[in-house]
């Protein structure tokens, strides 16, 4: 059974497996989409809210936000990686870059993203990094001297190349576990010293030693509740839930480019982007509308009516098709971006569907009904689309 208060899923397409982020319990449940069955339950941070997968790695990144933390899942093993990662104060949404393996995190506290350089865990994983003994003394004030630092973890060839942070460090290969090397006392200045990276130089593949760190916050509108990126473009979106906007994000200089404005006082919720023409749909849950927005002339295109106080979306963009989650109605609106069309699911949808996810391959989505705690699959092939037999509970 799914857990407790569900309100965050994402899917791997590949693997069929659906990642459920239940807020009650704690926990995220994996869900095998063929079977229609769970098939494994981690146990996360306190009030796991965002989730999302690098299909490409197969790893979920969850975010945790009673404590602030971001929680990762290999999906192969079905097992947690490494430890959790203090990345902000509440941190919400959250959105994996499938080609550089950064998540984007919003905190609706703080008003910020965050960047997370998530790391190359196919190949180092389990680390921990620790300060062995001073080198030589400090002078007043921190600068001087160095700190021996080692770092324990599996994978470390004699072609790595090692930082910590961004600045180099010059190791000694221990044994197969195990890096030691010396640190000036200057690098815990630096606000992206948190982790030591390693660079493979024959394959280029590049981790972070202690699983991922923190890159670098961007401040954005108050009250940020969703967030998508589009590999393709290199750009992002978060929805500002207490300004009625959403900011346009620049994943590669890690700036806010520009903000599309949206009706006043509708409460965005959520967003998804098509990456092949760079279009979103956010949901305004306080208009009972779905609005679709141009990222790249930060415009909004128009609205369409969906159900009472819509909450979750998520788009295939191989069909060009939205699905909404109408939590006030309990109702699902699936809807056809290129006539405005809107189908209503009421069948087989729960108590408050909160969010959903789309399986691009299979052409189904996956929603969580939050009142019920429960996972309600739809075949969006069908005509009318239509849940496939009963909720998984």
């Amino acid at each position: 059974a799914v857990g407790t208060q569900p309100i965050g899923v994402a899917v791997d397409s590949t693997l069929h497996l659906a990642v459920v982020a239940n807020r009650g319990s704690g926990t995220v449940s994996i869900v095998d989409l063929t079977r229609l069955a769970v098939t494994a339950t981690l146990a996360v941070g306190s009030e796991p809210l965002g989730v999302d997968i690098n299909p490409h790695t197969h790893v979920a990144a969850v975010t945790n936000s009673l404590t602030g933390t971001l929680t990762l899942v290999d999906l192969n093993s079905q097992t947690l990686l490494g430890n959790p990662l203090a990345v902000a104060a509440q941190p919400g949404a959250v959105a994996l870059h499938p080609a550089t393996n950064v998540a984007v995190a919003a905190d609706a506290v703080a008003g910020t993203v965050t960047r997370v350089d998530v790391g190359d865990t196919a190949t180092f994983k389990n680390f921990t990094l620790s300060f062995i003994s001073p080198h030589s003394t400090a002078p007043s004030g921190g600068s001087g001297g160095s700190l021996d630092i080692r770092a324990n973890g599996t994978g470390y060839q004699s072609s790595n190349n090692v930082a910590y942070g961004d600045l180099p460090l010059s190791s000694t290969l221990a044994n197969a576990g195990r890096l030691v090397g010396t640190l000036p006392f200057t690098a815990f200045s630096a606000v992206s010293a948190e982790a030591v990276t390693v660079v493979d130089t024959g394959t280029n593949r590049r981790t972070n030693a202690v699983g991922f760190r923190v890159e670098k916050s961007v401040a954005v509108g108050r009250g940020p509740t969703g967030i998508a990126v589009n590999p393709h473009s290199q750009l992002g979106i978060v929805v500002n839930g207490l300004e009625s906007n959403a900011s346009v994000l620049d994943l590669v200089t890690g700036t806010v480019r520009s903000t599309i404005s949206l009706q006043a006082s509708s409460s965005p919720a959520g967003v998804a982007i098509n990456p092949f023409n760079n279009v979103a749909v956010i949901t305004l849950a306080a208009r009972n509308q779905a609005a679709v927005v141009d990222l790249i002339t930060a415009s909004q295109i128009s609205t369409i009516n969906v159900g009472s106080d819509p909450r979750g979306v998520a788009l295939n963009p191989i069909t060009n098709v939205a699905v909404v989650t109408n939590a006030g109605a309990n109702t699902v609106s699936v809807i056809q971006l290129g006539t405005g069309q809107v189908a209503t699911i009421g069948d087989g949808i729960q108590v408050a569907p909160s969010a959903v996810a789309i399986n691009t391959v299979t052409n189904q989505a996956v929603v969580v009904n939050n009142g019920s705690s429960s996972v309600s699959v739809i075949d969006l092939a069908a005509s009318p689309p239509a849940v496939i037999g009963t909720p998984i509970p």
